[in-house]
């Protein structure tokens, strides 16, 4: 009975050892977050902000919030590019961010405002009319008419 004892105690260490070890372990890499405004500090809610992971092209979406807050909060290590988009506004960029291990950065943006452009393209093909002649069709001669087969 006693070593029965012994080895679930045992095993259960074990298990709490394991299972803490993703935990403990698991958690490298860092986070990206910051504030969207517009020239005159207003915040813009909507946004889209994308992390972009430059080494391996991984892509990470999100879009501001009511308060024009974005975060990134769990991005591997590597070199990033943070780029904010919103219509009306010229496109933010920023790169050269690198994330270590923890490593927490506040990228905050200022958009400029910008023109929406609208392009509209419209293709079409004009209508053959033939401009020459006001008549069309063909003289059909004896010939014709004698090789058309009748029903």
């Amino acid at each position: 009975m006693f070593n029965r004892t012994r080895s679930l105690r045992v095993s259960l260490w074990i298990s709490i050892f394991l299972l803490g070890m993703p935990l403990a372990f698991g958690s490298v890499g860092g986070s990206i977050s910051g504030l969207v405004t517009d020239p005159s500090g207003a915040v813009i809610a909507g946004a889209g902000v994308v992390a972009l992971n430059t080494a391996t092209g991984i892509k990470n979406a999100n879009k501001t919030d009511s308060a024009g807050f974005y975060s990134f909060p769990s991005l591997p290590i590597g070199p990033y590019e943070i780029e904010v988009r919103q219509t009306g506004f010229k496109e933010f960029r920023t790169t050269g961010l690198v994330i270590d291990a923890n490593t927490a950065l506040r990228v905050d943006a200022t958009l400029e405002v910008g023109t929406v452009t609208e392009q509209v393209q419209v293709s079409a093909s004009a209508v053959q009319v033939e401009t020459t002649n006001t008549q069309m069709g063909e003289v059909i001669g004896t010939n014709k008419m004698e090789l058309v087969p009748l029903n």
